[in-house]
C-alpha cells in the first residue's frame, strides 16, 4: 500500500517538503495549529516546527538540522528533537512553547490499494507539485499547550491531522475544515486548487463531510464542483449523484502561516482561524429529491484562501 501518511522522502535530492498540520480546538474555543515537517531545496535543508493560534495573531517558526527527523517507517510517529509527534499523543519542548497532548478515540482515515488516501488513485499520479492526505479526521483531546505565559487547556477538545507534501503548494487553491457544529459528530474538509503538472495546471478538488457516515468528493469520485467569489462570502457548490452540497463561508483577520515553494518555507499563506461557514446537505432518495439530511452551521472553521480558483 502506498503509506502517504509517513514521512517518504527525507533524503530527496530535488525541492520538496513535507508538513503534518495538527488543529486542536478546547472548550474555551481557542484554536491551536502546529505544523510539523521538512524542507528540502539546494539552498538549506531542515525539519521544522510552525505554531500558531487565535490567542496571538504571531507565527512561530522554529528550524532544526534535518538530521534531528526520526520517523518510523510504518506507522505515523516521529520527533524533531526532544518533540514528539504521533497518533496518541504530542509532546513539545520549545523556546516559549511547550505542550503535552492526549489524543483518543481518533476516527482515522481508511486506506486500501485503490484509496491509499483522500485522493484516491490520483495520489499515484507522479510529478504532482502537492498530494494531500488525511491522517485523523476527528479525535478528543486533553492536555495542554503552553504558549509563552499563556496556557490553554483542553478537556475535551476536538482535534484533526491532515499533511501535504511535494515541491510547492499551488499559486491557487481554496482550503478549508470546519468541525465545532452544533451537531459535535458533524465534520467538514474540502480543498480546490490548479496544481502544477508538467505543463499544465489542471483544476483538481477533493474532500468529505463525516455525518456519522462519511460522505467522499472529489474529481476522482464524479463530483462537480462550482466556486462563486463575493466580497463579504464564498460560496462552494458541490455535486455529486445522490448529494448536493453548499457550502457558505465568511471570513475574519487571518494569521500569517509560512508556506513552500520549490521547498523552501518562505510564501505567507493568510489561515482564517474563526471564518463562518454554514453547510447544506441535500440527498436524493426514491421518493424524495432533494431531502435535507445537513443543515447546519460552525464559526470556529479554519480557512486559506490563495488567489482566486
Amino acid at each position: 500500500m502506498n503509506k502517504t501518511h509517513v514521512f517518504r522522502k527525507k533524503d530527496s535530492k530535488h525541492p520538496y517538503f513535507e508538513g503534518y498540520y495538527f488543529k486542536f480546538i478546547n472548550e474555551q474555543k481557542e484554536i491551536v495549529i502546529l505544523i510539523s515537517g521538512i524542507s528540502i531545496s539546494p539552498k538549506e535543508k531542515y525539519s521544522f516546527i510552525q505554531v500558531a493560534s487565535s490567542h496571538s495573531k504571531d507565527v512561530v517558526l522554529y528550524k532544526f538540522p534535518l538530521t534531528d527527523l526520526k520517523s518510523s517507517k510504518d506507522a505515523f510517529d516521529f520527533k524533531i528533537g526532544k518533540n514528539e509527534f504521533s497518533r496518541n499523543r504530542i509532546l513539545l519542548d520549545l523556546d516559549n512553547v511547550s505542550a503535552e497532548i492526549q489524543i483518543s478515540n481518533s476516527v482515522n482515515w481508511n486506506r486500501s490499494f485503490v484509496n491509499p488516501n483522500i485522493m484516491g488513485f490520483m495520489s499515484y499520479i507522479p510529478r504532482v507539485e502537492c498530494k494531500h492526505d488525511i491522517i485523523t479526521v476527528q479525535s478528543e483531546i486533553s492536555g495542554f499547550i503552553k504558549l509563552a505565559k499563556h496556557k490553554i487547556l483542553f478537556k475535551e477538545g476536538d482535534g484533526y491531522i491532515e499533511k501535504n507534501w511535494g515541491s510547492s503548494f499551488p499559486k491557487k487553491y481554496i482550503w478549508l475544515h470546519a468541525n465545532q457544529f452544533n451537531n459535535r459528530q458533524l465534520s467538514l474538509q474540502f480543498a480546490i486548487a490548479k496544481p502544477k503538472w508538467f505543463f499544465f495546471r489542471p483544476e483538481v478538488y477533493i474532500g468529505y463531510i463525516m455525518t456519522g457516515e462519511l460522505i467522499h468528493f472529489g474529481t476522482h469520485r464524479l463530483s462537480l464542483v462550482r466556486v462563486k467569489r463575493d466580497y463579504d462570502f464564498t460560496l462552494i457548490t458541490i455535486k455529486k449523484i445522490k448529494y448536493r452540497i453548499t457550502i457558505k463561508i465568511k471570513h475574519k483577520a487571518p494569521v500569517n502561516l509560512i508556506g513552500p515553494t520549490k521547498g523552501i518555507l518562505k510564501n505567507k499563506i493568510p489561515e482564517y482561524l474563526d471564518s463562518s461557514i454554514e453547510l447544506v446537505v441535500l440527498k436524493k432518495s426514491l421518493f424524495n429529491k432533494n431531502k435535507e439530511v445537513v443543515r447546519d452551521i460552525s464559526h470556529l472553521s479554519t480557512t486559506e484562501m490563495q488567489d482566486e480558483i
